[in-house]
């Protein structure tokens, strides 16, 4: 059996760095353009996106060397950085910090979870007088359809103010990026973006603020609406290139170093920071015409504990405020234990499973010295072992450990690359440990291997969601709501979390196919198995609140056609109207993406309720009027935060109606309520019709109409225009209750 050690130590002899500034994906960067300047070939220069905090607003601290400012949210900003002046920047006094991250991904799994539910049906009911009018829902997301019906107005007219199209080469957006379409004419000639699978944004949209249309309806139905095409992870490599290609003719010109001109599309490295542009963009609008916004962004990575966000977490907590409310999707994979602490003098022995990826990277982090050890289940594989201090003595270009394998089936090497990282929100050391390993063979069959670490510090340990996991990924393996799971940015103070439960597993499909889809090992009207779940790595409790989010219906991108999907995303379409001469569907989903856009309603009604809520304010409504599905939990907790999410109880709890003798806190379950002029109207959902009395109160909570109608219709010509609680008692459960109206 062979073994071979191979260390990688260069040194960055021609340049210096304070790596401390530097967020680990800034400093592989910098590592690579380093390696490769070593070359006889000239390099042309490489230009990355970041988030770049300066000490007092000196913008000569960037654009002396090079760097061009996209946006700035107070002292951080948003800047494309030369990667050959990474170094000097991080010796720069006055650069604070410098971060760029990966990408972010849709938070939904569509492939899985092929079932749908009308989003009425769960229990999330609209409140008559509350329809999101003269708020604004911004939607930051991919796939989104400009022209879908649900985003128009009882009149035809579309709601849509604003989209932000990244994806264009016309240079007249929201930060110099792509194109900014800002009348009905410019969004039905734009028509929104597609490849076959993005759908993402259209759907979460029409939960969100859908109109009613064919048969769906969203939460805030009447509110105004501002899309953000942000650059997540999946996107094509054609929608890659074209927001390049807009980077370099936007942010060039005569005078600058025609490097950007000629190299930028081929050299620039796209991260996260796209995303806060995307949100600044719904606040900008919402702060330039006087109206509150609530943004939704189903979206997110997984926490590491090498990836340090500070940057990011400060630029989105920086964009809340009084009538300013992100709300983010928890995350999807907590079917996986990822966290693991080996305590203070102890061994650690741990199995890891692997399920998507052969070259999955852990993370760890440390205060002291510790042995690595990783066995895969190869036949006549060798242990590979590494050592804390010989990573961290490797520097930025990090250390690499190889074996052979002795078998003739296997004619193949694995390798483990480590680096350290100086992180700035902590005072322990980093490491990334990726593992490559060969392609399986019948003598590698189940991809797993043995993780030992050794020493007498403590070492956290962390996996990777849906890829690496101290479980086995498979169907009798799953386990419930893993801690540590909740992803970014959720897990940011700030931000309002959000979980998902089921109430429906099965629905009848377009082609009148029943289907019926059962991974989910919680029961019903509880949250989701998989459903992200806290503490975060700071030990908050997230999330702060779980909503309907499991086969969900919504509106499907008109912009792609049925026959480009696969089987089973076909499978899951429910329901297509044609309207103006076109075919347009509705499309089951499942995941945090669909139940963080019910709290983005419903947070829009509140909005409208109390145009200056902040995310505090959000929060301790939850407190006071969430679900709690079960009982014997305390709330709030890590798997449910404050409890599942209740509209119209925040309504009642906003306007004061709280606990106001006789009225109940809860909307009738087979009553519907329509106004005709002054007059209510009251139907059954059944065809039988209980004795009822009706009992209108004030906002004040007085009494100021009694009556007991036997044709289902009041007359309220007596009462002044306002918002009234109108209480019905029928002495039967399903249409006893109360619900808000407006009068004009």
């Amino acid at each position: 059996m062979t073994l071979v050690l191979l260390t990688v130590a260069i040194q960055l002899s021609a340049q210096k760095a304070d790596r401390t500034k530097l967020s680990p994906m800034l400093i592989d960067r910098m590592t690579q353009s380093v390696a490769t300047a070593r070359g006889t070939e000239p390099v042309a220069e490489e230009y990355v996106l970041a988030l770049v905090k300066l000490t007092d607003g000196d913008v000569t601290a960037l654009t002396h060397r090079g760097c061009r400012i996209v946006d700035s949210m107070g002292t951080v900003y948003v800047a494309l950085l030369p990667v050959s002046q990474l170094a000097p920047l991080s010796l720069d006094q006055r650069v604070v910090r410098m971060e760029a991250n990966p990408l972010s991904r849709p938070l939904t799994d569509v492939t899985r979870k092929v079932v749908g539910a009308d989003l009425a049906s769960q229990g999330v009911q609209l409140p008559q007088a509350y329809t999101g009018r003269g708020v604004v829902v911004g939607v930051c997301d991919v796939g989104l359809d400009f022209t879908n019906p649900m985003f128009n107005d009882a009149n035809g007219q579309t709601r849509i103010r604003q989209a932000w199209d990244i994806y264009t080469g016309e240079n007249t957006g929201y930060a110099g990026f792509g194109t900014l379409y800002t009348t009905p004419e410019q969004l039905a000639e734009a028509r929104g973006t597609c490849d076959s699978t993005r759908f993402h944004g259209t759907h979460v949209a029409g939960i969100a603020a859908g109109s009613a249309v064919g048969g769906y309806q969203g939460i805030a139905s009447e509110a105004d609406i501002v899309m953000s095409l942000t650059h997540l992870n999946g996107c094509t490599d054609e929608q890659k290139a074209a927001l390049v290609n807009s980077a370099n003719a936007t942010l060039s010109d005569d005078t600058a170093d025609p490097l950007i001109r000629d190299v930028v599309n081929k050299k620039l490295t796209l991260s996260n920071a796209m995303e806060a542009l995307a949100v600044k963009h719904v606040v900008d609008y919402a702060k330039a015409h006087g109206q509150p916004c609530v943004v939704n962004c189903s979206f997110g990575s997984q926490q590491t504990l090498a990836t340090d966000y500070s940057l990011q977490e400060e630029v989105m907590n920086s964009l809340t405020g009084p009538g300013r409310i992100i709300v983010c999707s928890a995350g999807n994979y907590s079917d996986g234990i990822l966290h693991h602490v080996k305590p203070a003098h102890t061994r650690m022995n741990e199995r890891m499973w692997l399920k998507s990826s052969l070259t999955p990277t852990i993370t760890l982090r440390s205060a002291g010295r510790f042995t690595l050890k990783l066995l895969p289940d190869i036949e006549g594989a060798d242990t590979l072992r590494l050592t804390s201090e010989a990573v961290v003595s490797a520097g930025s270009d990090g250390y690499e450990v190889s074996a052979d394998i002795n078998n003739d089936d296997v004619l193949d090497k694995f390798r483990v690359e480590a680096r350290a990282y100086t992180l700035s929100s902590t005072p322990l050391t980093a490491f990334t440990v990726t593992l490559r390993l060969p392609t399986p063979t019948r003598a590698y069959t189940t991809p797993s291997f043995a993780i030992v670490i050794e020493g007498d510090a403590e070492v956290e340990v962390m996996g990777a969601s849906n890829a690496a996991t101290f479980n086995r990924l498979n169907a009798t393996g799953y386990v419930k709501n893993a801690p540590y799971t909740v992803n970014v940015p959720a897990a940011f103070k700030e931000m309002i979390a959000v979980g998902l439960t089921s109430h429906r597993d099965s629905v009848t499909n377009i082609e009148g196919n029943r289907i019926t889809y059962e991974y989910n090992n919680n029961a019903l009207g509880t949250v989701v198995s998989w459903s992200g779940t806290g503490p975060t790595l700071e030990g908050r409790t997230k999330p702060d609140v779980v909503a309907p989010g499991h086969n969900i219906v919504s509106a499907f991108n008109s912009n792609c056609q049925p026959a480009d999907l696969s089987a089973s995303k076909r499978a899951q379409l429910v329901a297509k109207e044609r309207i103006a001469n076109k075919d347009y569907y509705w499309k089951a989903e499942s995941g945090t993406s669909m139940a963080a856009p019910v709290v983005t309603g419903t947070v829009a009604l509140w909005l409208q309720a109390n145009p200056q809520l902040t995310p505090g304010d959000v929060k301790a409504i939850l407190a006071i009027t969430a679900r709690h599905p079960e009982a014997d939990e305390t709330y709030p907790n890590c798997r449910y935060g404050n409890g599942e999410i209740d509209a119209y109880r925040g309504l009642l709890y906003i306007n004061g109606l709280v606990g106001i003798e006789g009225l109940s806190a809860h909307q009738p379950r087979q009553l519907t309520f329509r106004l005709t002029g002054r007059t209510l109207i009251l139907a059954p959902r059944t065809s039988h019709l209980a004795p009822r009395t009706i009992t209108v109160y004030s906002i004040g909570g007085q009494p100021v109409l009694r009556a007991q109608p036997t044709d289902g219709t009041v007359d309220l010509s007596c009462l002044r225009p306002g918002i009234y609680a109108v209480q019905v008692d029928s002495g039967e459960a399903a249409t006893t209750g109360s619900t808000l109206i407006r009068l004009q």
